[in-house]
């Protein structure tokens, strides 16, 4: 099951110590410095169950639909159908991908 953007944004939003310069952020979905990042990365979840982006950004193995990145790669089709989500999911949220690599792929996803 891939989760929506809410789910994600609830997931995020309970019992966490976060401080920053001092102050601590009681919702990291709303503060100031964080909500870009959050909201970027709800809407790559949201895409994955809408009709204009599912065929591009998620995979059916085993019959379950999950999340074309992270679904592990088995043959060069695999790595193409990775290539052309994430070129996808670029072209919609505006972003560039300067590096990607195992230290930064999951905050694509």
């Amino acid at each position: 099951m891939i989760r929506t953007g809410e789910q994600y944004r609830d997931s995020i939003r309970g019992n966490r110590e976060i401080y920053v310069n001092g102050e601590r952020v009681n919702d990291v979905t709303a503060y100031p410095q964080f909500k870009p990042l959050v909201d970027i990365r709800a809407r790559i979840y949201d895409m994955q169950h809408e009709e204009a982006h599912r065929d591009v950004m998620t995979v059916q193995r085993d019959g379950e639909v999950n999340a074309l990145g992270s679904a592990l790669p088995y043959t060069q089709e695999d790595w193409w159908a990775k290539r052309r989500a994430t070129d996808h999911m670029m072209n919609e949220v505006g972003g560039v991908v300067t590096r990607v690599g195992d230290e930064t792929v999951g905050e694509m996803w």
